[in-house]
Formats: structure tokens, sequence, C-alpha cells
């Protein structure tokens, strides 16, 4: 699926919470999503990296957090106008995690009761780590506590 490109304005509510950038619902119609989604998102040309693309349903759009590290990189603060890029992420599961499931009868049954979101809160603190080791054991706490 092609990258959707927009230009927008990097907001915050107030002090202390993160900055966003709105993206109109009329922008990622061609993805047909429904819930929070997984991107790969470019800001002014600066990799954000894998973010989560949320529904603001009083306003009818979606939005992405900002990390103050993100808006220093990019050079952009509260205010500043800003062209946006998103791709749709992988969701299948990172391998460590899947190894995990596939060897475990246990850890496939926590698994398969899992909502939608957690597994990708899940997935995402997986795929987070930077070592193999760190991404096994977080899997293996995440699916049977141990």
């Amino acid at each position: 699926m092609p990258a959707v490109v927009i230009d927008s304005v990097v907001e915050r509510k107030k002090p202390g919470l993160p900055r966003f950038v709105v993206v109109p619902s009329a922008a990622l119609e061609r993805w047909q999503h429904t819930g929070t989604t997984v991107v790969h998102a470019r800001m002014n040309d600066v990799d954000l990296g894998r973010r989560s693309l949320k529904h603001w349903g009083a306003r009818d759009c979606w939005f992405i957090d900002l990390t103050a590290k993100q808006c220093s990189a990019a050079g952009v603060d509260t205010g500043d106008r800003v062209r946006l890029q998103l791709r749709l992420a992988s969701t299948e599961p990172p391998h460590e995690l899947s190894a995990v499931i596939a060897s475990d009868p246990g850890a496939r049954s926590v698994w398969e009761g899992f909502s939608p979101a957690r597994r990708r809160q899940l997935s995402e603190h997986v795929r987070s780590a930077r070592r193999t080791e760190t991404r096994l054991r977080r899997a293996r706490l995440g699916l049977l506590g141990r």
C-alpha cells in the first residue's frame, strides 16, 4: 500500500503532555482501518520509526504522539508545520514472540485469549528490544509471566 503524505501542524494540549500531529480521516480512507494501527512514520524526512496511529473520535480524525526527542531530531516544536509520511507497518508478531507461541501450548492459549489491542501492545514491546535475548525474555514474560 502506498504511503500517505500530509501537511499538518505539531499540536500540544498543554505543557507536560506529549506533542502530536493530527491526520485527517479523509487522508486515510484507502487504508480502511477501524482502530489503532501501527505505522512507520517520517516527519520532515526524519525517521520516527514505528508509531501508533490512533483515532480521535471527538474530532473525527487520527493522530500520532511525538516524543521530545523526535521533535528535537526533526527540529520542530508546537505550532510548526510539518510534512508527515505514513505507511502501514507489518502486523506479524516478531520472530521471538512467534517462537514462544509455537513452542508452548500455554503461551498459545494465552495469545489466543488476548484482544487485538493487547496482541499489538505485546508485539510492539517485544519488537522494541534491541537484543534477541531481551526480545525472547519479554515474549516469555508477556505470555507466561516468567
